[in-house]
């Protein structure tokens, strides 16, 4: 068991409101999550989101260019909504390894079990997947500035040195992408145990270049 050093002061906090988000656009991300829940992607329309929001199509446009913007943004506010969990969950973990463990497990799952992601996959993979595939590079983006310095702190603590920050974060981000698009009867995005082997047998190796920790 590791004993709790001053990383414990970089634990990425809970995100709070985005600043760049005022009350209209609020509004705006709350009518999209709403339609996009109930009917989908493609019978989502911006002329459904305007009015969902009680706001007239300049109003709206004047903040998102298309559907797709929109859509990217309220994968983004869900994302950072889920980070603050697992962020909360994960603060009274002191072993690092456990919270790399407990870290990929809660995301992942929490990602797979997302109402919104789900209902998507289920009805329409098709239309959803390249806001989860080919241009989920935002998604990989806010990972990277909450917890790059998070795993600094852990190699400063002569944890994870055998591996770049940047890199072990976007390996851990497409791992789990890749787990919630594609499971497998080997891993299952929303089955624990198989996550935790996962985590402990393959991730937690390649964080330490190739090596289990000693102790």
């Amino acid at each position: 068991m590791s004993v709790p050093s001053a990383r414990d002061d970089v634990l990425p906090s809970p995100l709070g409101p985005d600043p760049s988000v005022d009350e209209t656009t609020e509004r705006i991300l709350d009518a999209a999550y709403e339609r996009l829940l109930r009917f989908g992607l493609r019978r989502t329309t911006i002329e459904d989101i305007a009015r969902g929001a009680s706001i007239a199509r300049p109003t709206l446009y004047r903040r998102f260019p298309d559907k797709d913007a929109i859509v990217r943004a309220v994968i983004v506010r869900e994302t950072r909504r889920a980070l603050a969990t697992v962020t909360q969950k994960l603060a009274c973990i002191a072993d690092s390894d456990e919270r790399i463990v407990r870290g990929f497990v809660l995301v992942t799952k929490t990602a797979a079990c997302h109402p919104l992601i789900r209902r998507l996959l289920d009805t329409e993979p098709e239309a959803v997947l390249p806001h989860l595939s080919l241009h989920s590079g935002y998604v990989i983006d806010l990972a990277q500035r909450r917890f790059t310095p998070f795993f600094k702190a852990l190699q400063q603590d002569g944890e994870f040195t055998g591996i770049e920050a940047a890199y072990a974060i976007e390996t851990m981000v497409r791992l789990f992408l890749s787990i919630v698009l594609t499971p497998s009867k080997l891993v299952a995005p929303d089955d624990d145990v198989q996550l935790e082997r996962l985590a402990s047998h393959v991730i937690l190796p390649l964080l330490r270049g190739g090596s289990a920790r000693v102790g």
